[in-house]
């Protein structure tokens, strides 16, 4: 088996056959390929697999350890026997979220795919590659353990059994201490067992499999068909001696099973004699199945038309869900970034910028084409503008190895990588303040949940995911501001206390939590060096707090609060919790 990575130079003298007849760089000695997928070539006799960049560390190493040269021909690299099944079992997954992905997107320019003419038991041509066939048999033994059990256990209950009238009347006895003593006795075995035969056949086909990097464990102590004797069916024999048995099968378990044996050594003679060189099924940017992947996990299908933007721009993925300062449902949105690991998103790169114009797209359209204000993105009370949940999302091999995890429990630096643009400083419900989340997903994960039949789990990993991405916005929100509840003092009406001066001076600072109070955000800025100085953010100095003090404490009464996770949407602290208290005398 070999294994090419994504995008790797390789040195044209090791992997320039290999590569050949791909998308294909060169540059001085080095030769790289930009496809992801899987390949059998007949000039090789061996499959190749092309795996994705992700599967190499910052260094270059394929799971931190090995040169990418070094594990061309995998079954001979320095990588050891549980790694190796490791990679078996990975480009398995690539290959059936390629087939998922051809199924979904039937029109797609980045999918590359040719067969060889391939044909099942009745001579019918069929579609699909050899791997098919392969991947069909080692499933059959995996989900049918019990039945070679079974099978075998019949087949050699009576190999000990001997038969005393046959051996009586056939064979000399030798009398010892007054004991009839037979050297040759009589069993009940017979001579010729047509489901042994099958079986050995079999465990035959699994036993060969391991040049292509299928390592199956089996506890049958068969003699197996080897080398020139197995080539010997691979070029004829194993299809002309399986239609020499076919009438001995009658249960629905071994005819399944001759029909696998039957269309490998098929499949197998068909290739020697094909005009194709080779079979594959390639993706030639990946990054655009990737992004596919993610969205079918965690998009929102009826929302494809949004998607495209007026201005000719595509948004990755879009959903909706509650907002974070209301009831009510908006969208969050969110863009796939296909890096090796370590990478991320700069916080003054293109990506960035390409980020917050697609949100602020998004609420211009939404308010432009809902004067009923059923996407509330702006407060007709206080005119601040909601949150609107942002966030890049990559993904990167599992360090154990693991498909089962998905890998968000591991975002411990969630805080620390978050970024964001504003036009006006300490105005969070400002229209042009935006926040940008990073999070990375368990690329593992996310191929078997992608590729699965399993419709229950991509649905958890949706909700599960969805709840993730919210509430680490709450988690940022909370832990870059302080927010204080203002509710109007002396049994005025909101309304009322809204007076144009106090209006004006609180844009993008308040937002109206239904008719009867409102949240006041204030940024969290560095602690002055000296007492007396100026509060300093990241973007500069604070506002003059001493002018908005008189108009919130002259209008309302206030207490500090943060934004909750759970249905109430915001919950009441004291002083003592409040992590700083700059704005109000308590």
């Amino acid at each position: 088996m070999k294994l090419i990575v994504e995008e790797y130079y390789y040195k044209s003298a090791l992997a320039h056959d290999i590569i050949r007849g791909f998308n294909h760089k060169i540059l001085r000695d080095g030769i790289s390929t930009d496809c992801v997928g899987y390949c059998y070539s007949r000039q090789l006799k061996d499959c190749v697999f092309f795996v994705p960049k992700v599967i190499c560390d910052e260094n270059d190493k394929i799971l931190g350890k090995y040169s990418p040269e070094e594990c061309i021909d995998l079954l001979n690299s320095p990588i050891d026997t549980g790694e190796k099944s490791f990679l078996q079992e990975l480009n398995v997954w690539i290959y059936r979220a390629l087939k998922e992905y051809s199924y979904l997107k039937e029109s797609s320019d980045i999918l590359q795919e040719q067969y060889f003419s391939l044909a099942d038991s009745s001579g019918k041509l069929t579609q699909g590659s050899f791997l098919d066939k392969i991947l069909a048999l080692v499933k059959f033994y995996e989900e049918n353990r019990d039945f070679f059990i079974f099978t075998l256990k019949n087949i050699h209950s009576q190999h000990h059994r001997i038969n005393w009238n046959k051996t009586i009347s056939h064979s000399q006895a030798i009398i010892h201490d007054n004991v009839p003593v037979y050297l040759d006795p009589v069993s009940k075995k017979k001579s010729i067992d047509w489901d042994e035969e099958l079986m050995i056949i079999f465990f035959s086909i699994l036993d060969y499999l391991q040049k292509y990097g299928f390592v199956i464990r089996t506890e049958y102590n068969y003699e197996l068909i080897k080398g020139e004797a197995f080539e010997a069916y691979i070029d004829g024999l194993g299809t002309r001696r399986l239609r020499q048995i076919r009438h001995r099968y009658f249960s629905d378990k071994t005819r399944k099973l001759w029909s696998l044996c039957y269309a490998f050594f098929d499949n197998a003679e068909t290739i020697l004699s094909s005009k194709e060189e080779k079979e594959f099924l390639i993706a030639t940017s990946f990054h655009t199945a990737f992004e596919a992947m993610v969205d079918e996990l965690i998009g929102e299908p009826d929302l494809a038309e949004m998607r495209k933007l007026d201005d000719g721009k595509i948004i990755d993925h879009i959903y909706r869900d509650t907002s974070i300062l209301s009831k009510d449902l908006v969208y969050f949105i969110g863009d796939s970034k296909y890096y090796k690991k370590s990478n991320s998103v700069e916080e003054r790169s293109q990506s960035a910028y390409k980020q917050y114009t697609y949100a602020r797209n998004i609420v211009h359209d939404s308010i432009k084409s809902s004067f009923d204000n059923t996407w509330p993105y702006r407060d007709s009370l206080t005119e601040g503008y909601c949150i609107t949940p942002n966030f890049f999302i990559s993904a990167e091999i599992d360090t154990d190895l693991r498909y089962n995890v998905d890998g968000f429990e591991k975002e411990k630096d969630v805080l620390g990588r978050p970024f964001s643009s504003r036009q006006f400083n300490n105005r969070l419900f400002d229209r042009d303040t935006l926040w940008i989340n990073q999070y990375n997903l368990n690329f593992l994960y996310l191929l078997s949940a992608y590729a699965s039949a399993d419709f229950g789990l991509k649905e958890d990993f949706k909700a599960k995911a969805r709840r993730f991405f919210r509430d680490c916005t709450i988690d940022l929100m909370n832990a870059k501001y302080e927010f204080w509840k203002l509710l109007p003092k002396d049994g005025k009406k909101l309304q009322d206390v809204l007076t144009n001066e106090v209006k004006w001076e609180l844009r993008g600072m308040v937002y109206s939590l239904g008719q009867d109070a409102l949240i006041l955000a204030m940024e969290k800025p560095e602690e002055p060096e000296n007492e007396g100085d100026a509060y300093y953010t990241k973007y500069g100095p604070m506002i003059d707090f001493d002018r908005i003090k008189p108009l919130v404490k002259g209008n309302f009464k206030y207490s500090c609060c943060k934004l909750s996770k759970q249905k109430e949407l915001i919950v009441e602290d004291d002083e003592n919790t409040c992590s700083r208290v700059f704005l109000f005398e308590k």
